[in-house]
């Protein structure tokens, strides 16, 4: 994940994260979104242990969200994208769609990632640096930074 650029995943939703009226419970379209997210840190070697190691955590600290259409059982495509990011914060938005958006589209649509094709929720995030020991905000570390493309 870099800054300005999106990142595509495939999602399948499991039974047990319906409710009874067969959609995708509200409290999950967040986790699924946090889930991707600490995907993509990981695929690029800032997994859970290595943040924990440099004293880091990155703790949603405000988040925006739109349903536009309910999400059944069924696969759909997250697309993620690093919008924003400082020395303290990094704002992430994440958009799940009905299918994969052609590279083309997903240039089309620039920062208004919602407007692309059958889309069913848009979230964005703001994740602030946080010391896991002293429990206050902290830098990112310029190692992380640099990796997502953001001005050290």
């Amino acid at each position: 994940m870099k800054l300005s650029q999106s990142l595509v995943f495939k999602r399948s939703i499991q039974f047990d994260e319906i409710d009874a009226g067969g959609v995708l419970y509200h409290a999950n379209y967040i986790k699924i979104c946090d889930q991707v997210r600490n995907f993509y840190y990981s695929e690029m070697g800032f997994d859970f242990f290595k943040q924990k190691d440099l004293d880091l955590a990155l703790a949603i600290v405000d988040c925006s969200a739109r349903y536009m259409r309910f999400v059944q059982m069924q696969d759909i495509y997250v697309v993620t994208r690093l919008v924003a990011g400082t020395r303290k914060t990094l704002k992430v938005k994440h958009v799940f769609c009905r299918s994969a958006p052609s590279p083309e589209q997903l240039i089309e649509a620039g920062d208004k990632l919602e407007s692309l094709a059958e889309t069913f929720f848009m979230a964005e995030f703001t994740l602030l640096g946080m010391s896991y020991q002293a429990a206050k905000s902290r830098e990112i570390p310029a190692e992380l930074l640099k990796l997502l493309g953001c001005a050290v």
